[in-house]
C-alpha cells in the first residue's frame, strides 16, 4: 500500500513539538489555525530555518536576543523594586543571534497583524517603518531607559487599567476560600487538573526554593496560556507568602525547552534551559521580574515568576479600528526593542557595532526581509491549515 510522505510543514512542526503534552498541544495546533499571525506566533523555528533565504544583506552583530519578538510578547509585570514595568516579557527562545533576527521577526508580525486587523498595505508599511524608526532613535540614546506603568502615561494607555492591578487584586480574582482554605479558582479550559503525584513533585520543588512560609504551597493547578509554549508543562502555584499585605503569592511555573535559535551558535555549550531563560530575562528587561528563578521538577527545568495576568500582556486588537492610536503603541514596541538590544549587546565592542549598524542603511533593509518573512508565513500557513484539517496533527 502506497503511503504519502508528510509535508515539510508537518515534519518540521512534529519535530519541533516532540515530547509536549498531547491535549495542550492540540490546543496549540487549533489556535495556530486561526490566522497567519497566530501561526507565526507558534512557529519561531520556521523563521530560523528560512533565515538563510530571507535575511537582510547585513545581518548585524550577534547579541543576546529575545529570540521571539512580536507584538504580543510585550506586557506589564511586577518588578523586584515593587514598580510595574512595561517591557518585552517572553524569553523562552532567548539566545545569541544576529540583531536583525528579532527586528525582522517583530516587523513581520506587524505586517501579519495588520492583515488580521484589515488595515491597508500603506498603513501596515507605515507602522512597520514607525517601529523601526523608534528602534533606531532608542539606540541613539545614551543608555537604555525603563518604561514604568503609571496612570495616564503611554504604557498604561497601551494596556488599559488592568495593567495597574496590584498582586493583591490578582489574588482576589484568581483565588477563593474553600472550607476555610485558599484555593485557585478553576477554569476548565485554562486550569487542567494535575495528578496527585505531580502535585507532590511540584510542591516539593517549590518548597525547596526557600525557607519559611513564602514557599509553603497551598494549591497547584495546570495552566493553559499563549500559543508558542502550549504543550510544555506549566503550573499555577499558590503559596502562603511572606505575611505582607495580601499574604499569598501566585507563581507561574513554566517548563523551558531548548531554543529554536540554538543553531546560530552551535559551538557554544548550552546551559540548563531554565537557567538560560532566567539569565536572559534578568539581563534584557529593564528591571528583573518579581520571583524570577529557575527550578527542577524531576528531570525537567522550569522558570518561575510571580503570576502575570492575561490582561497585562499587550493585546493591540483594541486599537485595530483606530490606527492613530495603534501607531504610538507600535512605536513604543520599537523603543523597547532598542533598549532591550542595547542591554543584550552590553557595554563593549558589540554595543558600538550595534549602534553603527542601526545608524546606517542596514536597518532600512529590515522591512524587505520582514516582507519576505511574512510572505513565507502565508505560504506555510496555507499548507499547515490543509494538513491540520486533514488530521495530520492528531
Amino acid at each position: 500500500m502506497k503511503t504519502t510522505k508528510p509535508s515539510r510543514i508537518v515534519t518540521a512542526l512534529t519535530e519541533a513539538n516532540s515530547g509536549r503534552k498531547p491535549d495542550a498541544l492540540q490546543v496549540k495546533y487549533q489556535r495556530m489555525a486561526a490566522s497567519p499571525f497566530a501561526f507565526f506566533r507558534g512557529t519561531d523555528g520556521l523563521l530560523v530555518a528560512a533565515w538563510d533565504r530571507i535575511h537582510p544583506p547585513d545581518v548585524g552583530p550577534s547579541i543576546l536576543s529575545c529570540g521571539d519578538l512580536h507584538l504580543e510578547n510585550y506586557g506589564a509585570y511586577r518588578a523586584v523594586d515593587g514598580s510595574i514595568r512595561f517591557d518585552v516579557n517572553d524569553f523562552d527562545e532567548a539566545a545569541l543571534a544576529p540583531c536583525s533576527f528579532d527586528l525582522t521577526r517583530c516587523t513581520a508580525s506587524i505586517l501579519l497583524a495588520s492583515e488580521e486587523w484589515q488595515l491597508g498595505p500603506l498603513t501596515a508599511t507605515g507602522m512597520a517603518i514607525g517601529f523601526l524608526d523608534a528602534y533606531r532613535a532608542a539606540l541613539m540614546e545614551a543608555k537604555p531607559g525603563a518604561m514604568v506603568v503609571e496612570p495616564g502615561n503611554s504604557a498604561s494607555q497601551l494596556l488599559g487599567l488592568s495593567s495597574l492591578k496590584t498582586h493583591e487584586a490578582v489574588l482576589a480574582l484568581s483565588t477563593q476560600l474553600q472550607k476555610g482554605k485558599h484555593r485557585i479558582k478553576r477554569d476548565p479550559v485554562r486550569h487542567p487538573e494535575v495528578s496527585r503525584d505531580r502535585v507532590a513533585k511540584v510542591t516539593e520543588a517549590v518548597q525547596s526554593l526557600g525557607i519559611g512560609a513564602q514557599y509553603d504551597v497551598l494549591d497547584v493547578t495546570g495552566r493553559i496560556a499563549g500559543v508558542g509554549s502550549l504543550g510544555l508543562r506549566r503550573y499555577l502555584v499558590l503559596t502562603r507568602g511572606d505575611g505582607a499585605a495580601g499574604g499569598a503569592i501566585l507563581l507561574d511555573i513554566k517548563e523551558c525547552a531548548p531554543s529554536a535559535l540554538a543553531s546560530f551558535s552551535p559551538e557554544k555549550k548550552q546551559t540548563d534551559d531554565a537557567e538560560r531563560v532566567v539569565s536572559a530575562q534578568t539581563r534584557l528587561q529593564s528591571v528583573p521580574a518579581m520571583g524570577l528563578q529557575s527550578l527542577k521538577i524531576g528531570k525537567r527545568s522550569y522558570r518561575a515568576r510571580w503570576m502575570v495576568p492575561e490582561e497585562n500582556r499587550s493585546s493591540l486588537d483594541r486599537f485595530k479600528r483606530d490606527p492613530k492610536r495603534l501607531m504610538p503603541a507600535v512605536q513604543i514596541a520599537g523603543q523597547l526593542a532598542g533598549w532591550m538590544q542595547m542591554r543584550g549587546a552590553g557595554t563593549g565592542k558589540s554595543s558600538s557595532l550595534l549602534k553603527a549598524w542601526a545608524a546606517g542603511s542596514a536597518l532600512d533593509a529590515i522591512l524587505m526581509a520582514a516582507a519576505r518573512a511574512a510572505e513565507q508565513t502565508r505560504i506555510d500557513f496555507q499548507e499547515y491549515v490543509e494538513a491540520w484539517r486533514a488530521g495530520a496533527f492528531r
